[in-house]
């Protein structure tokens, strides 16, 4: 028989008996972009556009499902900080 406060035993307010994990977000993110974009009309039919984005963004983890190195202390944050997948490109240009 199972002990009294055994996991196998009572309701299970979640709807499984399995542990339940709670993350929480502690990274910092610092993202700054600049935009440029110009528009021409080149006759009574068409115009032409353009488009120039400079994206810089570090961070000290990469989003969810991942953690610093030091999840316990933000005392380390320069020890991760670095450039974040989550930025995407750093230059982009664009044009039709």
């Amino acid at each position: 028989m199972a002990a009294m406060g055994s996991p196998t035993r009572g309701a299970f307010p979640m709807g499984h008996p399995g542990p339940l994990f709670l993350m929480e977000s502690t990274g910092l993110y610092n993202q700054n972009q600049i935009v440029v974009r110009a528009n021409t009309k080149v006759n009574q039919n068409g115009s032409l556009t353009g488009s120039y984005v400079y994206n810089r963004a570090v961070s000290n983890n990469d989003g969810v499902g991942t953690f610093a190195a030091n999840p316990y202390s933000m005392a380390g944050v320069q020890a991760n900080w670095g450039p974040c997948q989550l930025a995407g490109e750093r230059h982009t240009f664009r044009g039709i």
